[in-house]
């Protein structure tokens, strides 16, 4: 358990410096995502139940030029 610990530490160190080193970013003009999962309430809300539901998201991004 420790080496697989100290291997992802290592690999995310790795990809860290990685990107630290790049001499420029890559930034899209337009960006987006797109998500699903599950989502579970801390606590009964308005005394309902406590189920847990689904999740559905999309998101977009304009990157402005002159703002950056």
């Amino acid at each position: 358990m420790k080496r697989l610990v100290v291997f992802l530490l290592f690999g995310v160190y790795t990809v860290a410096i990685m990107q630290l080193r790049a001499e420029s970013p890559i930034v899209q003009m337009m960006e987006g995502e797109i998500r699903a999962g599950l989502t579970t309430p801390l606590d009964n809300y308005h005394t309902g139940k406590a189920q847990v539901s689904g999740t559905l998201g999309i998101e977009g991004r304009y990157i402005f030029n002159h703002l950056q």
